[in-house]
């Protein structure tokens, strides 16, 4: 049986069903550490996820950036819940992030912990100004 030759964006738009057929890929947790974060005018987030092997490419939607309640910044180890599919254009897989949490202690810890450092840096707990 010879099956017949696909075009790129053929077999890129088949990859793309079999992955989001896929029920673990779907619906999947990851950690690692964050690099290569960037956060262009779009107002998504872009950044790559790491452990000691290896790293995958990592996109957060403005409308789920939103919903961050702590700084993002290169080197945080963080949980994300999203789904890994391809970018159909470039042919890369990617993760789609629906929700970042740091790994270890929670959000809103973590968001008054880097408040307090603002402040402190800002001088702003100085017995100046009580």
């Amino acid at each position: 049986m010879r099956i017949r030759t696909l075009t790129v964006s053929e077999l890129n738009k088949y990859v793309k069903k079999l992955l989001n057929y896929d029920p673990i890929i779907n619906n999947v947790s990851i950690k690692g550490e964050i690099s290569n974060l960037s956060f262009p005018s779009s107002g998504h987030v872009y950044f790559s996820l790491k452990d000691e092997q290896s790293k995958i490419n990592c996109v957060l939607f403005r409308s789920n950036f939103k919903l961050v309640k702590f700084k993002l910044h290169d080197g945080l180890h963080i949980i994300i819940k999203g789904y890994a599919s391809i970018f159909e254009r470039d042919g890369q897989y990617q993760l789609y992030v629906e929700n970042i949490e740091p790994e270890g202690i929670g959000a809103l810890h973590l968001a008054f912990n880097q408040l307090k450092t603002k402040l402190k840096t800002e001088g702003l707990f100085d017995d100046t100004h009580k």
